[in-house]
């Protein structure tokens, strides 16, 4: 489930697009190119997180039945899964601007392998719901986390306003499309194991899949740690917003178009 499925944005999002807008449209200031560093390392961001979702989502629900779950208690996992996403996301998201957006999202990053780790080594069914809750793991495929609104606002950051359109676009393409490969590549995986050694039990090949998955959560956070602070809040924007008691009011993370979003997320 996306954070911005709740209308989650950064917090200084409104003002700090119209600080961006400023500072590219000012005379002294070089136009920013269409792809720099940190919009392709957020797009390989989309791209590596994507891909670990729908590789998950295809065997998640056969792993916790292959533990003997039954389909209630998946059910009630999936459920407290996606309103424990939603509380952190919404912690996270609200906070990256004040923390740093590079911190949030690699303390997103470490959740996500702290929870994976849980779920290769540990088959008690409230370990495994209290981690899920608390950390970031996908029953669907589907965008989960913080990591999205976050992003979202980098790239709108470190891209110019004729470009920025363009770049999201490709970000939203190279997401599906490495979710779809994932899930595929998870099926294969699946299929070469249980059918190269038929000995090998079908919760030993899910744990398999889990540790690869393990894997693209570590490089996300080495992709995150990789991030410049060209990405971060910038002083002017940040001094606008940082009295509370000041006319740029705040909820929720959300400026001006509080009610807007609030209304499309209903």
């Amino acid at each position: 489930m996306s954070s911005a499925r709740y209308g989650i944005v950064s917090r200084y999002g409104a003002v700090n697009a119209e600080e961006n807008n400023e500072q590219i449209g000012s005379a002294s200031a070089p136009p920013l190119p269409l792809f720099n560093r940190d919009a392709e390392i957020l797009i390989a961001c989309k791209c590596v997180r994507m891909f670990g979702f729908g590789f998950l989502s295809v065997m998640l629900a056969l792993y916790l039945s292959e533990l003997t779950f039954t389909a209630e208690k998946i059910g009630l996992m999936f459920t407290l899964t996606l309103l424990g996403d939603a509380l952190i996301s919404l912690g996270i998201t609200t906070h990256a601007d004040v923390f740093g957006r590079r911190k949030m999202l690699i303390a997103g990053a470490l959740l996500a392998i702290v929870t994976t780790v849980v779920f290769i080594t540990e088959s008690n069914f409230w370990i495994l719901t209290i981690a899920a809750m608390i950390g970031v793991i996908t029953p669907s495929g589907n965008e989960i986390g913080p990591f999205m609104a976050i992003e979202l606002s980098s790239l709108s950051q470190v891209t110019a306003d004729a470009s920025r359109t363009h770049l999201m676009a490709w970000y939203t393409l190279a997401g599906c499309l490495s979710s779809a490969v994932g899930a595929l590549v998870c099926g294969f995986t699946l299929y070469f194991c249980q059918t190269a050694d038929p000995a090998l039990a079908e919760l030993t090949s899910y744990r398999l899949v889990l540790i690869m998955y393990l894997g693209t959560q570590i490089l996300l956070s080495a992709l995150f740690i990789n991030l410049s602070e060209k990405i971060e809040v910038p002083p002017a924007v940040e001094a606008k917003v940082g009295d509370m008691s000041n006319p740029v009011s705040v909820f929720l993370g959300l400026h001006k178009s509080k009610w807007l979003v609030l209304k499309l997320s209903a």
